[in-house]
């Protein structure tokens, strides 16, 4: 499906294969258009490295490339710096963590911060340790914005059962931090318990204070699982799952034995034959016996393609509808969908709208899909 998309796309896809990529370059290029899908994708730094000497490339795009790589390197920098601290006071409080996505990834995989898009910082906790992470993070001058109100001991212990994380935000430093306490918010998508992710954990020794990472393992199901949920809307995600194959030796037998125990096959295969499909990965031999045995693989690889290459914002239509399909196949199990289901019908922001008292909450199933319509409105 790669060879009928534009050129302009095809660019991002191939910025590992240097002789597509100066094939590509003979043909009309729409920069203006490339600079703004590398916004959207996330992907200058990867992009910039790739061109930065091709002689074909504008002298005004390799600069507009350069000075978003510049700022990309400041940004995971400067999250670099933000994410020791965090780790060195978590540490002290004897409250365990594990670095998701971020500089940590980028270091695992890339061999560079510079090289991968630099966001948030993402911690993972225990959930039993949450009020005491929150109440660091309060210390350290963050401020909690999702959920932005105040929450009730009820709504808290509710808000853990139906969410996996809260976000942060500080106005001097202007970083964010998502602290996380599952690695999906739906209980039967990723399922590993804490413990099994931290005894199996790796460090990245860097000075002055290790990341503690997520073994490559749980990192390919948890990245996959995080791109399907959502329909791999950035093409970075994809090349985190290129580079995290082409760096690492998998037990493929393993790995599906375990993505079926969690709950993330279909979106393991989804994700690995859309890197395939797009970048060229080498698909693995022993998973091609599971992506003929579940049709469903092939319908959601052909809605990723496609959502990848949707304008943005995004077409109400396939907003509501098209996205609902898509996730209630995300995973057969029941389980999946009814957790699905509640997380739209029983979401925080419902709480501030429409506040009830705590012998009224069963109503917000009643009222649950309106108040989601008006979200998605």
């Amino acid at each position: 499906m790669i060879n009928t998309v534009s050129a302009e796309f095809q660019l991002l896809c191939h910025v590992k294969h240097p002789d597509v990529l100066s094939n590509l370059l003979t043909q009309p290029i729409d920069w203006k258009t490339v600079l703004s899908l590398v916004d959207r994708h996330r992907v200058a730094p990867l992009l910039h490295q790739a061109l930065k000497n091709q002689p074909l490339v504008p002298d005004e795009i390799r600069q507009a490339l350069h000075q978003r790589v510049e700022k990309n390197t400041l940004r995971a920098m400067r999250n670099l710096a933000a994410l020791q601290t965090l780790l060195s006071e978590l540490n002290r409080l004897a409250i365990k963590t594990l670095v998701l996505k971020g500089v940590g990834l980028a270091l695992q995989t890339y061999g560079n911060i510079g090289l991968r898009h630099a966001g948030d910082i993402d911690l993972l906790i225990d959930v039993k340790d949450l009020p005491h992470a929150e109440a660091l993070l309060q210390q350290l001058g963050y401020q909690r914005i999702q959920p932005a109100f105040p929450l009730k001991t009820w709504q808290y212990e509710k808000i853990q059962q139906l969410w996996n994380q809260f976000e942060y935000y500080h106005p001097q430093g202007q970083r964010y931090v998502d602290l996380h306490w599952r690695l999906s918010y739906n209980q039967a998508l990723c399922d590993f318990s804490f413990a099994e992710l931290y005894e199996q954990h790796q460090i990245i020794n860097i000075q002055p204070q290790a990341i503690p990472i997520l073994a490559p393992l749980h990192n390919l199901l948890y990245l996959t699982a995080h791109g399907s949920q959502h329909v791999w809307g950035c093409l970075f995600w994809l090349w985190d799952i290129n580079l995290l194959l082409q760096k690492n030796t998998f037990d493929w037998t393993h790995i599906i034995t375990t993505a079926q125990r969690v709950g993330c096959l279909r979106p393991l295969l989804q994700g690995i034959v859309l890197a395939q499909h797009l970048l060229n990965s080498p698909l693995p031999t022993d998973i091609q016996v599971y992506l003929s045995k579940d049709s469903m693989i092939t319908k959601l690889v052909n809605a990723g393609e496609q959502y990848l290459q949707l304008p943005i914002p995004l077409p109400l239509h396939h907003v509501l509808w098209q996205k609902l399909y898509y996730d209630v196949h995300l995973n057969p199990r029941w389980t999946y969908r009814r957790q699905l289901l509640r997380h739209a019908f029983l979401h925080p922001h419902d709480w501030q709208t429409m506040p009830l008292p705590k012998q009224l909450f069963l109503l917000y199933y009643l009222f649950g899909s309106v108040l989601w319509l008006k979200r998605q409105l």
